[in-house]
């Protein structure tokens, strides 16, 4: 299987980034995680190197829950060679992930995988600086935040008045920042 684009779009792509998620190098727990059926790390790896061949730059993506905060993924890391690896806390959503609050992690476990993992030189982010530093875009193109702990839905489709939900977006810069929100490779 893999990722499956037409030949043209790998050429528009060189430079630019493709992000992918592994929250565990232990097919069993991504399954339990919901993603894939007991194969979600083996074809990350395949997907890793298409996007290498390829010249594109890869960031991976991690978030950090009841059931993989005591693995140790350096030796994933290390083989996926990202050049940005970002390490979330599980942050609970109301409205977003209701039957998720069974993975919530307590600050001194999210503590201990950046300990054993500070040697791949991670962006931990926790859930203080998650909390409105994002601007998100929700499937049906409307704004949203978590501000709260809640899912709020600004408007219509940004498509409609992109700036007039910008300027009531909740956002705050200062924590955007802080989470190495801008970045330049």
């Amino acid at each position: 299987m893999g990722l499956e684009f037409p030949k043209n779009i790998w050429t528009s792509l060189r430079g630019n980034w493709i992000g992918l998620s592994i929250d565990s190098g232990v097919e069993e727990i991504n399954k339990q995680l919901g993603r894939g059926s007991g194969n979600h790390a083996a074809l990350t790896r395949k997907n890793v190197q298409l996007i290498k061949e390829r010249g594109i730059k890869l960031k991976i993506n991690t978030v950090v829950t009841a059931l993989n905060w005591n693995e140790d993924m350096n030796w994933v890391m290390e083989e996926l060679g990202a050049e940005r690896w970002k390490v979330f806390q599980m942050l609970p959503i109301e409205g977003e992930n209701d039957d998720a609050w069974d993975l919530l992690i307590e600050k001194e476990k999210f503590e201990h995988f950046i300990l054993t993992h500070h040697i791949n030189n991670p962006i931990f982010e926790n859930n203080e600086l998650m909390t409105g530093s994002y601007v998100m875009i929700d499937p049906e193109g409307r704004l949203f935040h978590n501000n709260g702990g809640i899912m709020n839905h600004l408007g219509d489709n940004v498509l409609n008045d992109f700036d007039k939900q910008f300027y009531e977006y909740e956002f705050d810069i200062l924590k955007f920042n802080e989470r190495g929100g801008i970045y330049r490779w």
